[in-house]
């Protein structure tokens, strides 16, 4: 049965505590990876670098 969740124009939510950061929709999945379009909102830039720094690690295979 395959994932609702990674059907693509799902809507995932990230939150930190009870504030919404930001917003990522689904566009495509490749097992394991699922590729989405980012909405960031208030909030959202605390956790910027880190998110950078995850997205240079998968480029660079690290």
């Amino acid at each position: 049965m395959a994932n609702p969740n990674l059907t693509t124009g799902s809507v995932w939510r990230l939150h930190h505590g009870d504030q919404e950061i930001a917003q990522l929709t689904v566009t495509g999945a490749d097992m394991p990876w699922t590729h989405a379009e980012v909405e960031t909102l208030p909030g959202f830039e605390e956790f910027r670098s880190l998110f950078s720094e995850q997205e240079r690690a998968a480029d660079e295979e690290d």
